[in-house]
C-alpha cells in the first residue's frame, strides 16, 4: 500500500497587527518601555507569532483531496495572521544589492521586467530596522534580513522564509507540540508586510505563551513606529 502526504502549501497571505501607545514615540523616547523593568538601554525587538484565531477558524485552513486535479491535489493551504506581540515594530527596508542565482549585484538598478541571465526574477537584499533605546533617545541599527521580490504590477514586495509551518501527528502522551512527530512541512512566503489591523481589532489572535489573549492596552509601547503601506520604500 502506498501512503501519499498532503504537503503543506501556504497562500500568500499576510495580516501583520501592530501596536501602538499614545505616549511611546520616535518623537518621546522617554515613554517607552524596556522588557526588563528599570532598564534604558534595550533594543525593542518585535515577536511574531501564528494568530490562533484565523488559524483555527473555519476559513483558515482548506484541505484538498488527492482525487483533485492539478497542483491543489493534496495540499493543506493555510491562511493565517502573524501578529506581532513584541517590544518593537518589525521595519524593513530595501538595498540596492541584489541576487541572480549565485551571482551578487550591489548598488544595482536593475530596468523594468529585468531578468537574471539563466532566468528567473532577482531578489533584494532587504534590512530590518532596530529600534534601539537609549535614555531619552531612541537610536537605530540595523540587520540583514534574508530577501524579497518587488512586484512592480501589484506594488508590493514577497517575503521569502517569511515562517515555517509543520503539520504534526498528536502525542496526548507528549505535552510539547514541538516534540509530536513531523508529518510534513511547509515554508510560507508572504504576500506583503503591512498593518492590516490591531490586536484589539481582532481580538484572540495575540495571545501570550499562557494562551491569554492581549489587546492593545497590554502593550507599553503601542504606538511605536507604524503607519506602514505595501510599498517599495518601507514596510512593516
Amino acid at each position: 500500500m502506498r501512503i501519499i502526504l498532503p504537503v503543506l502549501c501556504l497562500l500568500f497571505f499576510e495580516f501583520f497587527i501592530t501596536k501602538v501607545h499614545a505616549q511611546c514615540s520616535t518623537a518621546n523616547p522617554a515613554g517607552c518601555s524596556c522588557p526588563t523593568p528599570g532598564s534604558t538601554d534595550c533594543i525593542l525587538l518585535p515577536d511574531i507569532t501564528a494568530g490562533k484565531k484565523t488559524l483555527n477558524s473555519n476559513q483558515g485552513w482548506t484541505e484538498y483531496s488527492q482525487s483533485t486535479p492539478g497542483e491543489n491535489k493534496g495540499l493543506l493551504r493555510v491562511d493565517v495572521s502573524t501578529p506581532n506581540i513584541g517590544w518593537g515594530p518589525l521595519e524593513i527596508y530595501p538595498t540596492d544589492d541584489y541576487i541572480c542565482g549565485t551571482d551578487t549585484l550591489r548598488n544595482f538598478n536593475p530596468p523594468f521586467n529585468f531578468q537574471c541571465p539563466g532566468g528567473g526574477d532577482p531578489k533584494r537584499l532587504i534590512k530590518q530596522r532596530l529600534f534601539h533605546k537609549v535614555g531619552n533617545t531612541m537610536q537605530f541599527d540595523s540587520r540583514d534580513a534574508g530577501w524579497m521580490q518587488y512586484h512592480t504590477a501589484h506594488g508590493h514586495i514577497h517575503v521569502d522564509g517569511w515562517g515555517l509551518y509543520t503539520l504534526r501527528l498528536r502525542d496526548a502522551t507528549v505535552s510539547d507540540t514541538l516534540a509530536w512527530p513531523i508529518v510534513n512541512k511547509g515554508i510560507k512566503v508572504s504576500f506583503c508586510l503591512i498593518d492590516l489591523t490591531t490586536c484589539s481589532g481582532s481580538a484572540g489572535d495575540c495571545r501570550d505563551a499562557g494562551g491569554n489573549t492581549l489587546l492593545n492596552n497590554n502593550f507599553p509601547n503601542y504606538g511605536l513606529g507604524g503607519g506602514y503601506s505595501c510599498g517599495e520604500s518601507k514596510q512593516v
